[in-house]
This record gives structure tokens, sequence and C-alpha cells, in this order.
């Protein structure tokens, strides 16, 4: 790991609430607490469900796992990184169709999801990693200040989301909806998720 995410903190490891600090800062990437985790709401997901979007909302399933993969790997990157460009913003953060490429992308954009929450859990709990030391590279950012925002990444337009209740939410109103019904002519705002009365909107032809 790059020196620049694993900053010397002696005292750190002397102090007895260190360990449970970043026992919880593991806990709140890795579990629920209280919401849905991120196997359980990609779990199973139906193909034919992958890129559908509900009615009110803009963005599908495909789009929010690749959006939260993206941002995670963003903060990653940022944090061990000092070479690291982040991607242009807002559009450098959602991925270009709401359906994915191939049958395959599913679970590898899982499967990289995975790979860079366990790095960031990595880097949380070795008694090494200083989390409140200002990252070399950055603007006065810490790496407990990423941490907290990888929990929570930001979507664009509105408020954090968390990323279990997402696709919960979606994977909900899909099931749960009638028919596709028809696409609004413009893209609504993104709104707060929850309920589960929303209605399949038919996909643009390419």
């Amino acid at each position: 790991m790059s020196p620049c995410a694993r900053q010397k903190h002696p005292n750190n490891m002397a102090q007895p609430n260190d360990k449970v600090l970043r026992e919880q800062l593991v806990v709140l990437l890795q579990e629920s607490q209280a919401h849905a985790t991120f196997e359980a709401a990609v779990k199973n997901m139906p193909r034919n469900l992958q890129g559908k979007r509900p009615e009110g909302l803009p963005h599908s399933p495909w789009e929010l796992l690749e959006h939260m993969r993206i941002a995670q790997w963003d903060i990653l990157e940022f944090t061990r990184n000092p070479r690291h460009v982040s991607p242009n913003f807002p559009e450098g953060y959602w991925p270009k169709q709401p359906t994915p490429p191939d049958a395959a992308s599913w679970s590898k954009s899982a499967d990289s999801f995975r790979a860079d929450l366990r790095s960031l859990a990595e880097m949380l709990a070795d008694p090494s990693t200083d989390l409140f030391a200002k990252i070399p590279h950055a603007d006065g950012q810490t790496i407990f200040r990423e941490a907290l925002v990888c929990r929570r990444p930001q979507c664009v337009s509105h408020g954090p989301v968390d990323s279990g209740a997402a696709f919960a939410w979606s994977v909900d109103a899909l099931e749960s909806s009638p028919p596709d019904m028809p696409r609004p002519a413009r893209p609504c705002r993104f709104a707060a998720l929850g309920g589960s009365s929303a209605k399949i909107t038919k996909q643009p032809t390419p």
C-alpha cells in the first residue's frame, strides 16, 4: 500500500480506543447497520431487471452499481495514490448506458466493488494508518473522512444514498410493478429512495 495512505502514527497504537474505532469503521463499511447489505442487494439480480429504470427515477440497478463502484474506487485511489486523477464530474461517475454491456458485466462490477471495499477495510484496520492526519496530496481531507464518505457515496444532484437501501428499493419496485409504462420525455431529478409502487419504465431504443 502507498505510504501516503499509511502514515505512521505510534500514538494511535498506544490508545485502547483506537482499535475500537477502527473496528467500528470496518463494520460501518461492511455490515448492514439496519440497511440492506451490498451482498443481499446484488445477489441473484435477474438479468432482465439489471437495466430497468423504475418510473420516476432515472437510474437502473446497473447504473447504481456502476456509480457506487466508480465512486468507491475514486475515494480509495484518492487516499493512496498522489497521481490519481478523478473522473470528470458528474458524467464520469455513471455508466454511459442504463443496461450492462454484456452478461458478465454485472458480476465484474460487483467483484471490483468488493475488492476495493476489502482494500479500504484493510487500510482502516491497519494500526499504522493515521486516520486523522491530512492526506499529503489532498486539500485537507483525512482517511477518516474518506471512510465516512465511502459509507454513503455522494450521488449526483442529491445527498448521500445508502447502497443497500437503493438496490433493495429498486428490486422491490421492479419486481412488484405492472407491465412496462412509457418513459417520461425528460428524466426526472434523482429522487429520494423509498416505497415500492414505482412502475418499470420502457428503455430507450439504442
